[in-house]
């Protein structure tokens, strides 16, 4: 199972009458933590408690709107051609991808970041801060220790289907 909090009213434009499902919907904003520029991304979680976060966070942000919480049942197979991002390379993609849009010319992306950015599913922390933070930052090494959390402690992982095919694979497969 993978998870989707946010609005009532956006998530549930979702369905289609025939049952099918309209996932663009439910594309991220730019930047996000792992891709500046691209705007067909869909965020997920397999941890319920980091949906309801984002749920509860929209509320607040938004009090007439009422919180909801999206369940994809996902088969295995599709999420195994993944790669997991982490460390290093975590903070240089988290770094470039939520950097200033005002120094844009002066980021490079990292030296390596097709073998994520490429990835059919991409999977690593959350990061817990506002982009305007993370602009003023001076370097990707001080991007540390500041993950979303579980309550157990540990970090909150995201899943990311960064491409269309991907997208129609678990459009397809999730249809209901």
């Amino acid at each position: 199972m993978l998870f989707k909090g946010g609005s009532m009213t956006r998530l549930v434009s979702v369905f289609n009458e025939d049952g099918s499902l309209t996932l663009k919907r439910l594309w991220s904003s730019r930047p996000t933590d792992f891709y500046r520029d691209k705007g067909t991304l869909l965020y997920l979680t397999k941890h319920f408690e980091v949906a309801e976060v984002y749920a509860k966070f929209l509320m607040c942000r938004v009090t007439p709107e009422e919180g909801a919480i999206l369940h994809f049942a996902v088969p295995s197979d599709l999420l195994e051609d993944h790669r997991e991002i982490f460390g290093r390379d975590w903070q240089q993609l988290v770094f470039w991808s939520r950097g200033s849009a005002a120094e844009e010319e002066s980021f490079s992306p990292p030296s390596h970041p097709t073998q994520f950015t490429e990835a059919p599913v991409l999977i690593g922390c959350i990061y817990g801060m506002p982009n305007a933070r993370v602009a003023r930052l001076g370097t990707s090494s001080d991007l540390n220790g500041q993950y979303m959390k579980l309550s157990n402690g540990g970090n909150a992982p995201q899943h990311v289907f960064p491409t269309l095919e991907i997208q129609r694979q678990l459009r397809d497969q999730c249809r209901g």
